[in-house]
């Protein structure tokens, strides 16, 4: 078995800048909705570590978060409550299509470990990074116009 490179190596910095210079083809066409979603899936993880496999998980978890960008404009769009042609109100179908599709994006998401945890780090941590950036952001605000801030 061979060795996986060291993160902080030279070769793995010229991996990365390669990687990410150049974009994963998705394995079957997609609308420009869903390649919206690609390239965001792909670009989670390095290039070398998606396989063939996590390759088609990614091209079907981009359709799904497009499905559920337009089940969300459904929702908008007719609702929360639809009347049916008894004149009864109902809950809008397109709520349990969301709910479904939102449960299997994550497990999408999970199996091809792109979910926060992997990409973000352990929640303590990022509350750690949190914390630091609040005090930072009260630092700034302590100091008022001494320091140039964005609008």
């Amino acid at each position: 078995m061979t060795r996986r490179k060291r993160s902080d190596s030279t070769a793995a910095t010229v991996a990365a800048f390669a990687g990410a210079s150049m974009a994963i083809e998705p394995p079957k066409p997609l609308t420009n909705q869903e390649l919206f979603y690609w390239h965001d899936i792909t670009r989670a993880r390095a290039r070398e570590d998606w396989t063939a496999i996590d390759l088609a998980h990614a091209w079907n978890l981009s359709k799904l978060l497009a499905y559920i960008e337009q089940s969300h404009t459904d929702i908008a769009a007719q609702g929360l409550t639809l009347i049916n042609e008894r004149g009864t109100p109902v809950d809008n179908p397109a709520i349990s299509r969301l709910e479904k599709l939102s449960r299997l994006a994550l497990s999408y998401s999970t199996k091809l470990h792109i979910h926060a945890e992997a990409t973000v780090g352990k929640s303590e941590d990022s509350a750690k990074r949190a914390t630091k950036q609040r005090k930072a952001g009260q630092t700034l605000d302590d100091m008022g116009s001494l320091i140039a801030r964005p609008q």
